[in-house]
């Protein structure tokens, strides 16, 4: 779909070797992350990882800082702290209703390490797309091709070894009737067109301030829960 909308407002779908080599690291980036994001959420409650997800806002400050050998701005600091409290404040409570899965080591570590792998996304993403020693900055539409690229020929390796095991093929098949709309709706809304908007707007967004917007993520996700699936939180 990143491809069709590019082929409509650019009359191509053509990426240059540089863009390639950036989306396939990106691409590589993200899947690694979005896997041990989802082997942790089978082994940990929703509200916990949703905070260990979010560690990026601390994580992204603090890894510019050392690489860029300087402080961050006051406001942006007590920005970090104040989304990290936030974060904190929202997700330890529970949804209101929801059933408690038994919450493990080894999934608050596997969502903690996918927020490391996001965290590495959000900087090396600031890098490609900004004009740092002289090259023409990577547009946003083929970079997102790429990367949108590198995530299906990963998923699809993933699921052709899965299809490998007999377990694995009796849940795939046959494939649930309703998996159309929600792949279309999930890879369209929340999977290509982030991947347009936030290598475009990392061009003149630092990281740091990318992860503390990016920190109002729960905030959103207890409006829409509560919207679409009636789940409340606790006072």
């Amino acid at each position: 779909d990143v491809a069709a909308v590019r082929a409509v407002r650019e009359r191509s779908i053509r990426v240059d070797g540089r863009t390639w080599r950036a989306g396939v690291e990106l691409g590589l980036w993200i899947t690694a992350a979005a896997t041990l994001e989802s082997l942790g959420l089978q082994r940990t409650t929703a509200t916990r990882a949703g905070f260990l997800v979010r560690l990026s806002t601390v994580i992204v400050p603090t890894a510019e800082c050392w690489m860029r050998r300087t402080w961050l701005p006051k406001r942006l600091l007590a920005a970090v702290l104040l989304s990290a409290v936030g974060v904190a404040f929202i997700m330890a409570s529970s949804p209101a209703g929801a059933s408690v899965r038994q919450a493990t080591v080894l999934g608050d570590g596997l969502v903690a390490l996918s927020a490391v792998l996001y965290s590495a996304h959000i900087l090396r993403l600031s890098a490609i797309v900004r004009d740092r020693r002289g090259e023409t900055p990577i547009s946003p539409w083929p970079l997102a091709t790429a990367k949108a690229a590198t995530q299906l020929v990963c998923s699809a390796a993933a699921l052709g070894i899965a299809c490998l095991s007999g377990a694995a093929r009796s849940q795939l098949s046959p494939l649930p009737s309703r998996l159309g709309p929600v792949v279309l709706f999930t890879g369209t809304v929340a999977c290509s067109y982030p991947m347009w908007a936030q290598a475009y707007s990392q061009q003149t967004v630092s990281p740091s301030v990318a992860s503390v917007i990016y920190s109002t993520a729960p905030a959103f996700n207890a409006l829409i829960a509560f919207v679409l699936l009636g789940q409340g939180l606790t006072p």
